[in-house]
């Protein structure tokens, strides 16, 4: 819905990456071979009511997994049938776990392993995945976002990439990390790319620490994350569309139009390759995108 949103002509969405690269609710790891399982460790604090996870992995992968307790209880195997729901209910400890497994998710070729943990024990949870069909043996496992959980929930061995969060991995909105603008330094926060099928995201990076900026009542505040940036290069596009229709005369741009003319005019401090997990295509510069373009 968003990608046809963004083709539509004078729409163009701005989405933040969000600020989850540091926040270890990411997982990935590529099995080697169809003999080599695996496990992934979740660290669970006291006093969490319940949790969500998401295991995503590519057909022709099948994988199959089972769970171990803090408490050393382990679950059966999951048995791998499309479109089904197990429950899991321990029996030393209140913990009850619904396991959802689709072998074909999102109108695509992927397998979807969700999770819902329900009165979690404290501790260390084990993920154990047995690959049953190789092909690449790549999987990614997310935990939600912070706002959505409750208490300490983070991955032993997690991985800081494939960290943006939805909507902001799709091909026609303009997807933006943040940086320090006073140093130039990517913000551990910001969400990393690439997105999950590979798409190179994002699309680039604008200042998100320390921003100062307007409130109700002539008041102004300093502000950090996600929103800062995405409020800084929704301005720059909206003045870049103004100049686009009114200066120069055109009569329609779409969000693919401004992504490539943002791409062009994006700055690039030497040294770095582009584009990269962390600024896209580079830095927002509008004054150098117009510049660029004339």
């Amino acid at each position: 819905l968003l990608n046809s949103y963004g083709s539509s002509v004078n729409r163009i969405p701005v989405i933040g990456c969000g600020n989850e690269a540091d926040k270890r609710h990411h997982y990935y790891y590529e099995l080697p071979d169809i003999n080599t399982p695996h496990t992934a460790e979740i660290r669970v604090g006291e006093g969490v009511e319940g949790f969500t996870m998401e295991l995503w992995t590519t057909i022709p992968n099948i994988l199959s997994i089972s769970l171990t307790s803090p408490s050393g209880q382990s679950t059966a195997r999951l048995t791998v049938r499309s479109n089904t729901r197990t429950e899991f209910q321990f029996l030393l400890e209140p913990t009850r776990v619904t396991i959802d497994y689709q072998i074909i998710a999102e109108l695509e070729t992927s397998e979807l392993i969700l999770f819902r943990f329900i009165a979690p024990s404290p501790g260390i949870w084990r993920l154990n995945i047995e690959p049953l069909r190789i092909f690449n043996g790549r999987f990614h496992i997310w935990l939600p976002l912070s706002e959505f959980l409750s208490g300490e929930v983070y991955f032993l061995d997690s991985n800081p990439y494939y960290t943006i969060t939805n909507p902001a991995n799709g091909d026609s909105s303009v997807n933006v990390s943040f940086y320090d603008g006073n140093t130039t330094a990517v913000a551990l926060s910001s969400g990393r790319g690439y997105s999950r099928n590979d798409i190179v995201n994002p699309t680039l990076a604008a200042p998100g620490i320390s921003v100062l900026g307007a409130l109700p009542g002539g008041r102004y505040a300093v502000r950090s994350g996600s929103s800062a940036a995405v409020a800084i290069c929704a301005g720059a596009v909206a003045l870049l569309m103004e100049w686009l229709l009114y200066r120069i005369g055109n009569p329609t741009v779409d969000s693919y139009q401004i992504k490539g003319i943002l791409t062009i005019g994006a700055r690039r401090p030497p040294g770095v390759q582009f584009p990269n997990r962390e600024w896209g295509y580079g830095l927002l510069d509008l004054y150098n995108t117009i510049l660029e373009i004339r």
